[in-house]
This record gives structure tokens, C-alpha cells and sequence, in this order.
């Protein structure tokens, strides 16, 4: 069977940094933090402590450089519990 990292378009590339996310059902906007793993053209991966949904999307807010953030609009293509929290897959909308 193959997986949704299998169909990957872009090559990721080791990336370490705080990521704030919010998700667009959110009522009260609340921002969230995440942890990046990597990174790609085509998407980012993300352990966090709750449990994406399939198919939602999100805003994140990616630090690039000290004092510059950039937002963009991501779906979550996966997520499963890891352990110590869970990991998840986004693709960047282009």
C-alpha cells in the first residue's frame, strides 16, 4: 500500500523551528505551537500535541529568519500519534 509521504511531489529537507498555527474552524482564532521536522516547496511536517484532522486546513506562521515570519495556508494530508504527541503532514496551497 502506498502512503501519502510516497506521493510526495517535492523533496523535504531537515527543518527545526517553532511553528504557530491556528486552524480556520477555529471560533476563537486561538494560535497554536507546533515543532517543524522538515520542510519542502510542497509542504512542512510538524509534531504537536493534538491531533490533526484529515482534509482541514490551517494558517501557519513559519519563521524564516530572526524577526521575519511568513504565513501561509496549509492541508493536512496526515497525522498519527507518535510518541510523546502526534506528527502531521501539510501541503502548501499554491
Amino acid at each position: 500500500m502506498k502512503s501519502d509521504i510516497d506521493d510526495r511531489t517535492y523533496d523535504r529537507k531537515a527543518y527545526n523551528n517553532t511553528v504557530e498555527f491556528r486552524t480556520l474552524d477555529d471560533a476563537c482564532l486561538t494560535q497554536k505551537t507546533a515543532a517543524s521536522f522538515n520542510i519542502g516547496s510542497g509542504g512542512i511536517g510538524l509534531v504537536l500535541d493534538q491531533l490533526l484532522v484529515k482534509g482541514k486546513v490551517v494558517q501557519l506562521f513559519i519563521h524564516v529568519r530572526d524577526g521575519v515570519t511568513v504565513p501561509v495556508y496549509a492541508e493536512i494530508v496526515w497525522s498519527k500519534s507518535c510518541e510523546g504527541g502526534y506528527e502531521a503532514g501539510l501541503r502548501f496551497f499554491t
